[in-house]
């Protein structure tokens, strides 16, 4: 490695921890420059924690309340009943084998009028 490289390496690296304790100093700054905590309002927290009172009553009320019955399932005549017997389930499995289509194959002509194999060089593109 050439010395410039290194010296180059060397300040990339100066930058970056330049960059870096200059950030941190800037997030420690941020921590100490925060103004006090303004008083708590009572009446506002009084408020607040009523309503949130009044929501979790409304919520375990609608938790306590069962669902409306579903309707009945209707039933067809023709149609045979789940698991009623062995023998019509048995008929209406089906059985699928899939067959590969035969290969399609393109040929295309190449100019030259040879066999693919033939070739007057050792490679296909000459480097002349």
């Amino acid at each position: 490695m050439h010395p410039i490289h290194r010296a180059g390496i060397a300040a990339i690296l100066g930058l970056a921890v330049i960059a870096g304790l200059l950030g941190l100093s800037r997030t420690l700054d941020l921590g100490a420059a925060t103004p006090a905590k303004a008083p708590i309002d009572r009446a506002a927290l009084a408020q607040r924690s009523h309503q949130l009172d009044r929501a979790a009553v409304s919520l375990r009320q609608a938790l306590a309340k069962k669902p409306p019955a579903l309707p009945k399932v209707p039933t067809y005549p023709d149609a045979p009943a789940a698991g009623s017997g062995g023998a019509p389930a048995q008929a209406a499995v089906q059985r699928v084998t899939y067959v590969r289509p035969p290969p399609h194959v393109v040929i295309v002509p190449r100019a030259g009028g040879g066999e693919p194999g033939d070739h007057e060089s050792g490679s296909e593109h000459s480097d002349d």
